[in-house]
């Protein structure tokens, strides 16, 4: 049985509270269209089916929690930013909607302008952006028209193009990496490193031949398996190994947190394992291979991926740091994707 408007809001609130759920009149009219219907805006005259309200996500906790919940109960979501679409890509074509805004994660979390890489939440204005890089004798590159006032989620989630696309691509060309949240409330984020015998790296592009050859279990669900056809767009990053004493399965988080906070990436190898090629092209639950190891073993080898080799050793350095019987040793790179260019003289 669908729920009703005030069901909606409720349990909207109850996820992020009262003051992040938005259910005026004026703000729901305007929500219903985007800038293909300027006309009707203008006049406030609306003729699209009402959002039961707006929900203003602060965190990806947020977002996730509210996708699930419509998930569950078969609630039509609108996600916006910057809400500058023209296409009617934001109307709200079912009555009682949620339009899920994520323009309050608005935070530049970091600009390495030595790698020309910039980590930003999905809220932050591309003109903001803009502005900070150039400070530093950077750009991003890219020049929409709504380049004051549209913010860097919608412009990925639209494959933005603009002035200087042909020179610097589209927006998807500058995507390094992201986090991403599923219907169901699942968090994905670009992490897995792949060993540096397969030649790939964090973050490439792939064409696939889109004819699944097997199935994973991913937060909770089944995701497909496809053979590779070509690379489309390599990554940066190139691929270290280290080797780890880590108390703990906790200890291994701090230190996903850490490289996600700083844009890199870590994927523990010590608990890959060979699939037979009945599981490999099937499901790898489908039996056991061999069995997890009673206790938790102090030594881990671990895969990062990063820009060069100065970012792990300050990634590990704060790791180890951070939390007692932790050490990291024999820093290796075995994928090297570093730029060529000698660093500037100290």
């Amino acid at each position: 049985m669908a729920l009703s408007r005030t069901a909606i809001v409720q349990g909207l609130q109850k996820i992020l509270g009262a003051q992040n759920v938005i259910t005026d009149e004026r703000e729901l009219q305007q929500s219903s269209i985007d800038r293909l219907r300027l006309y009707e805006d203008v006049h406030g005259v609306f003729t699209q089916p009402l959002p039961a309200a707006v929900a203003m996500a602060r965190s990806t906790r947020h977002v996730a929690d509210v996708l699930k919940f419509a998930n569950e109960h078969r609630i039509n979501v609108v996600a916006r930013t910057g809400r500058t679409a023209t296409e009617g890509g934001l109307e709200t074509a079912v009555p009682d909607s949620i339009v899920l805004d994520g323009s309050g994660l608005d935070r530049v979390v970091k600009i390495d302008t030595y790698n020309m890489q910039a980590t930003v939440q999905c809220g932050v204005p591309l003109q903001v952006l803009e502005d900070l890089v150039r400070r530093q004798a950077c750009t991003t590159g890219h020049s929409p028209q709504s380049k004051p006032i549209a913010q860097l989620g919608g412009l990925v989630a639209t494959r933005s193009i603009g002035q200087f696309s042909t020179l610097y691509g589209g927006i998807e060309d500058m995507v390094v990496g992201l986090e991403a949240v599923f219907p169901g409330g699942e968090v994905a984020r670009i992490k897995n490193v792949p060993f540096p015998e397969s030649g790939r790296g964090c973050g490439d592009v792939l064409l696939t031949d889109g004819e699944p050859r097997g199935y994973r279990q991913s937060g909770g669900r089944q995701v497909p398996v496809f053979n590779e056809l070509q690379v489309l767009s390599p990554s940066a990053l190139s691929t270290f190994v280290t080797t780890l004493t880590a108390p703990d399965a906790e200890a291994l988080t701090a230190l996903e947190e850490l490289a996600r906070a700083e844009g890199l990436s870590v994927e523990d190898w010590s608990t890959v394992r060979a699939l037979c090629a009945c599981c490999s092209e099937g499901s790898p639950e489908a039996h056991n291979h061999e069995e997890a190891p009673a206790s938790w073993p102090n030594s881990r080898t671990v895969g990062v991926a990063a820009p060069s080799d100065d970012h792990v050793h300050r990634l590990l350095t704060a790791w180890t740091a951070a939390g007692p019987d932790r050490s990291a040793v024999d820093v290796e790179c075995q994928l090297d994707r570093c730029p060529s260019t000698p660093k500037p003289a100290a």
